[in-house]
């Protein structure tokens, strides 16, 4: 069975099928430009242009690999920054709730309302803590609440933005890890294809019932007893 078609399994920070499958392509073109074999393999159309595109498929794909991996841990980082990022916003809305209990409380609780107090912040999606964050920093641009001056609300909106940003930085992140991982099975393909081809051609010039052709079938990834197949 070719090991290189089993690639359909979700990928964590790297698919190790295919990271040994763009290894196994590594090293059957590297026998392939062997003096050794180069004659042999020529002649069965094996030319320097294909192994240079084997060559490049294989780099091109530990490239994308290694650059989803780093996508990856952006995301891990980035997560940890909307975690901070939404308890640094938390804290300043609580503030400001406090502030709005000690005014309005005993004069005009109904007023509590257009703070979201009562509301289980910390529960609320991404999305709607964003909008109550927004809502709130409206009725201070219109309000005064003890304590609470344009340095705070200046604070407020910076941590409103901070949590805005991370999770923008988290999806681009995800989106990016998932870009270069479909470049590297594209890559990954390219390999395959031309590994086999040189497999092939490799099978045919040194034939498994030949015992001299013990070598060469070693090198090339080759069955030691049984001709190549694929499927």
């Amino acid at each position: 069975m070719d090991e290189t078609r089993k690639t359909s399994r979700e990928p964590g920070a790297l698919n190790y099928t295919q990271v040994i499958s763009l290894d196994v392509a590594a090293q059957v073109a590297i026998s392939a430009r062997k003096p050794v074999y180069r004659a042999a393999l020529l002649a069965r159309g094996i030319t320097d242009e294909t192994l240079d595109e084997l060559d490049l498929a294989v780099s091109e794909g530990k490239k994308e690999q290694a650059i989803a991996v780093e996508n990856d841990t952006g995301q891990r980082v980035s997560t940890q920054e909307e975690k901070l990022a939404r308890k640094e916003l938390l804290a300043g809305l609580r503030e400001v709730q406090t502030a709005a209990r000690q005014k309005w409380t005993r004069s005009q609780p109904a007023a509590l309302k257009d703070y979201y107090i009562g509301e289980n912040l910390p529960n609320m999606s991404r999305a709607t803590l964003v909008q109550v964050t927004e809502g709130i920093l409206l009725r201070l641009s219109t309000q005064t609440l003890p304590g609470i001056t344009p340095e705070t609300v200046t604070a407020l909106t910076a941590k409103r933005d901070a949590y805005v940003e991370a999770n923008k930085n988290q999806l681009g992140f995800i989106a990016g890890a998932k870009a270069r991982r479909a470049a590297a099975l594209e890559h990954l393909k390219t390999a395959t294809d031309l590994r086999i081809e040189v497999q092939f051609a490799a099978d045919a010039a040194y034939p498994f019932d030949n015992p001299r052709s013990a070598a060469a079938r070693t090198e090339f990834a080759l069955p030691e007893d049984r001709r190549f197949v694929t499927r």
